[in-house]
């Protein structure tokens, strides 16, 4: 008779659960017999070793390809729509997620923004360059909103720390700017400031659609997780008010929050204890310290590359003997997807390294904006530290 299939795809479920020894043997021997078939083979992350997970030595076309589904693609947002889209249709309640989830964000009562134009300007009088923009500050009082007003107190400050920490025009300024140059000088900051501003005042900064899909990480099962929260408050609020019942800001805002610490709350019953969670807590500190300096320099800082990586050239860093124990933690931590690798090209020569970003809901915890791109090198002495 005719053939069932012209390919075909053996595919090995779970192959997390095989011993070290039996996934030895099973690639030793799918590579060396070279099967025309494709064999796909399915493993959880943590069933990996050090080796594996830390390093970059996967060659197309070769042996074999690796293919991490959690990775960011373009298919993988359309994806996640179409599952919102998908249980929206078969819900009987006939809520669509998307559509409910207001954009609409209410400013902050005034006590709340005199409170942080007061903090902004207490910082300010510090700058020794103070004299230098004090013509700015009429034009600033005059703006129309309090949270406008705050937002560009807060890019003065900016302003001043990256002066002083470094001359950005290339000369030493003798004369103060004149209040004309305000914009000009502070027009990129503004709109830098604007994207971290609620962060770092504590105020409602996670809502909306395409906070939904962001926040998921690309993750469909932690996409799953705060859906399926926000859905449940939605059902609840149409049950008493069939007409009106999107999520307001604020309760998205929330929802998030509150999710996100019980996930934090749980890091605890995972391997790795003490010091995974040591780790954890440190990276956060830091990168809600770098975010928030005065300077704000490395603009969203949410990653971070190790110093050492491509300094030695017969090993990598955490083959090293005395990295053993540092290199275990962020094995787990890719392993329980806290963090999550990217390459990037520095230098010269366009040196390939790897940054290791938090899990967007690690961001969350620590109050800061969801972008990806800032990330600072550190050096495996104080990485252990964190430990």
């Amino acid at each position: 008779g005719n053939p069932i299939c012209v390919d075909f795809i053996f595919q090995i479920d779970d192959a997390h659960k095989l011993t070290e020894s039996q996934k030895r043997y099973l690639r030793e021997e799918l590579i060396e017999n070279r099967k025309t078939a494709t064999v796909w083979i399915a493993e959880r992350l943590e069933s990996l070793t050090t080796t594996e997970i830390l390093e970059d030595n996967n060659v197309p076309q070769r042996d074999y390809d690796e293919i991490r589904l959690d990775d960011p693609n373009k298919y993988i947002i359309p994806l996640l729509k179409k599952v919102s889209e998908v249980r929206s249709n078969y819900s009987i309640s006939g809520i669509n997620l998307a559509s409910a989830l207001s954009e609409n964000n209410p400013d902050e009562v005034d006590s709340k923004y005199k409170e942080i134009i007061n903090n902004y300007q207490n910082r300010i009088r510090r700058c020794s360059m103070l004299n230098m923009v004090e013509s700015w500050f009429d034009l600033i009082d005059s703006k129309s909103t309090l949270r406008e007003k705050a937002i560009y107190y807060r890019s003065v400050l900016v302003f001043l720390s990256r002066k002083q920490n470094r001359d950005y025009d290339g000369q030493l300024r003798m004369f103060p700017y004149e209040a004309e140059d305000m914009e000009g000088e502070l027009k990129l900051i503004v709109s830098q400031v604007e994207r971290f501003f609620e962060n770092e005042n504590n105020m409602v900064a996670y809502y909306g659609e395409k906070m939904l899909y962001e926040m998921s990480s690309y993750n469909i099962e932690q996409f799953l997780s705060f859906a399926s929260c926000q859905y449940n408050l939605l059902l609840s609020k149409k049950l008493s008010s069939p007409n009106h019942y999107d999520l307001t800001t604020a309760e998205q805002d929330k929802i998030y929050k509150d999710e996100c610490l019980q996930r934090y709350d749980n890091l605890k019953r995972l391997k790795g204890g003490v010091e995974l969670i040591n780790f954890i807590n440190h990276l956060m500190k830091f990168c809600r310290q770098e975010t928030f300096s005065d300077s704000h320099s490395y603009l969203v800082v949410s990653g971070f590359a190790v110093q050492e990586e491509n300094k030695n050239s017969k090993m990598f860093w955490f083959q090293e003997k005395g990295n053993k124990q540092l290199a275990n933690v962020l094995r787990l931590c890719l392993a329980y997807n806290l963090l999550t690798k990217s390459e990037t090209f520095q230098g010269g020569k366009e040196q390939k390294g790897t940054v290791f970003y938090m899990n967007r809901w690690l961001c969350v915890v620590c109050g800061i904006p969801l972008d990806r791109g800032g990330w600072r090198k550190i050096s495996t002495k104080k990485l252990k530290l964190w430990m």
